[in-house]
């Protein structure tokens, strides 16, 4: 076979020249790819960031932070990101973060279009985040962010008035032109109200919850001072400026309290009228709000670093017989063996030690006529039947031994809860815990508690003080969530107890039977606590009114002898009271 080349021509330059036009083809569909991926990833990257941006601003930080730092390392709008950064780290109030935020700040010289600089102005502002907003002002005017200084003096105003800068609020005011003064012509005349305040050197801040002042703070003493008898602010002035919403002088706001002021004064009538000393606590049920929280304790309630304290949360006392409440309910709920008729001879030994009772009761018929008459023996049986490790299960239940962590709290307020040490193989150690004496200490709080529980049939709403917060426009940014605890709902032993509490009061041998009125029906239980040397203790425990509860109290009374007499006669006169009775 011939092959024939004839018409067919070759070129080297020509092949050369078909691979080059080849690759400068693939190059440009590289280049297309590459800029369309850039183009994709940059619209991709603007968008992460305006959705962290609306994470933050809808109050969903760990979720704008977590979403921040799956973008960060692109090189897509490093400027914007640094920014968001910053704006990540002031919304989080901590110190470190806002001081780093400051520094990521001033090493930005321009602005950038994908941060909505207006919204966290508004954020900051309406959150009573001042000092987070004057980090945010000044790097606004730095990079020309807004469109004139005139923009932002409004913020420089508000700022300066919650930092309590009077001269400098009202020069900030007054450099307004007269547009942006329309602009903002109400919020400007309640930053008026807060400089005349700073001018004359007393600013109301903490309300009660009809709206009555109980606060103010003294702007020339730089501190808080109480309009409200039997309860301190002390912890307002020391508050840290960045973890906790801030020291009152560097960051001014208002406060709603659930406390009736009026109530108040009255408890604080009672406590005057008797030369009392005690704490007094009333919980509101229908929301476990904190009606009245009254303390004039004889004990120390000054802490080493000067803060008065208010002992209806804090001061620890031994609770005497109103512990029998919970050693009732585990003794009910047990199935145990019946202990009942109980013969109470006035003492026993156990351990070879003598546990005594007040007084003989001779037969005791039920559990009820034992809470009636408060028979320690026969509480002691209860408790030794129950066993300690069903006792102790059932004290922790009913939040004794909480620790730091579980105990509970509102906002800037500690509830302190009690502390028992769990007896061991000892006997008379768990028959002395089952009448509230030995190692077990309960707060007034906790003694309210009590019976709060006992009232709901185990289920109420977690006792709060703070009823909201405002920035300085009086605009809400913090409100109380409702939150259900929730102990047991064995409603069936709650019945029982509740109706043995009852008889306290309505029986004429009842230790509350002197507490007695004719226009309402309490549930109580008494306790004395205390060495007789030193002068005993009244504690009193319970709800009203009983057949449908609508408050719960605890109180102490110090050294006036046994909760049967003053004790009892001081509930009856704050009833009267409470209900306008004479």
């Amino acid at each position: 076979m011939v092959i024939d080349y004839k018409g067919v021509t070759f070129s080297f330059r020509e092949r050369r020249r078909k691979q080059f036009l080849k690759r400068i083809r693939v190059a440009v569909v590289i280049l297309l790819l590459l800029g369309l991926y850039l183009i994709v990833a940059n619209f991709r990257d603007a968008g992460k960031i305006k959705s962290v941006q609306q994470l933050l601003l809808d109050n969903k930080s760990a979720e704008a932070e977590e979403k921040f730092k799956a973008s960060e390392g692109s090189f897509f709008h490093k400027d914007a990101k640094k920014e968001l950064k910053a704006l990540l780290q002031l919304a989080s109030g901590d110190r470190a973060s806002i001081e780093s935020a400051r520094a990521g700040l001033e090493s930005l010289d321009s602005a950038n279009s994908l941060v909505d600089y207006q919204k966290f102005l508004d954020y900051f502002s309406d959150h009573a985040q001042y000092r987070e907003l004057k980090v945010y002002v000044a790097y606004l005017l730095k990079v020309k962010r807004a469109p004139d200084e005139s923009g932002l003096l409004f913020y420089k105003a508000m700022y300066s008035a919650a930092m309590l800068d009077f001269s400098g609020s009202l020069a900030a005011m007054g450099q307004m032109p007269a547009t942006e003064r329309e602009k903002h012509r109400q919020e400007l005349s309640i930053l008026d109200k807060i400089n005349n305040d700073m001018k004359v050197g007393k600013i109301a801040y903490i309300f009660d919850i009809n709206g009555q002042p109980m606060a103010y703070y003294d702007v020339q003493k730089g501190r808080t001072v109480s309009l409200t008898p039997g309860m301190s602010f002390d912890a307002f002035d020391t508050l840290n400026s960045f973890n906790t919403g801030g020291h009152i002088k560097e960051n001014l706001r208002f406060f709603s309290f659930t406390i009736d002021r009026a109530l108040q004064e009255k408890l604080h009538q009672l406590f005057k009228n008797g030369n009392y000393h005690g704490s007094f606590l009333l919980i509101n049920l229908t929301d476990g709000s904190i009606a009245a929280a009254y303390s004039n304790s004889l004990g120390d309630e000054t802490r080493k670093d000067g803060i008065r304290e208010n002992a209806v949360f804090s001061e620890p006392y031994e609770p005497g017989s109103i512990i029998k409440l919970l050693t009732l309910y585990a003794y009910l709920q047990s199935g145990g063996k019946d202990i009942f008729p109980f013969q109470c001879s006035g003492s026993f030994t156990l351990d070879k030690k003598i546990f005594y009772d007040w007084i003989k009761h001779n037969l005791v018929k039920d559990y009820e006529e034992a809470l009636v008459v408060s028979c320690n023996l026969s509480f002691a049986r209860m408790g030794i039947l129950v066993g300690e490790k069903r006792l102790a299960n059932v004290f922790k239940s009913f939040y004794f031994n909480t620790g730091n962590k579980g105990g509970l709290r509102d906002r800037y307020f500690d509830f302190k809860t009690g502390v028992f040490k769990e007896p061991g193989s000892s006997v008379y150690s768990l028959a002395s815990l089952s009448v509230g004496l030995g190692d077990i200490t309960v707060t007034t709080f906790h003694t309210a508690l009590f019976s709060a529980i006992i009232a709901q049939n185990g289920a109420i709403y977690s006792p709060y003080l703070i009823k909201n917060e405002k920035n300085l426009l009086n605009l809400a940014y913090y409100n109380h969530p409702g939150e259900l605890l929730t102990v047991s709902s064995d409603t069936a032993v709650f019945t029982k107890i509740k109706n043995a509490m009852i008889r306290v009061v309505e029986d004429k041998n009842g230790t509350g039977e002197r507490s007695r009125v004719d226009f309402v029906q309490v549930a109580l239980k008494t306790g004395t606590s205390g060495k007789k040397e030193l002068g005993l203790d009244a504690i009193l425990s319970g709800f009203f009114p009983a057949e449908k509860p609508q408050y719960a109290f605890g109180f102490r009374l110090q050294g006036v002898g046994k909760a049967e007499l003053k004790g009892a006669l001081f509930l009856k006169d704050f009833l009267i009271s409470f209900y306008g009775r004479r």
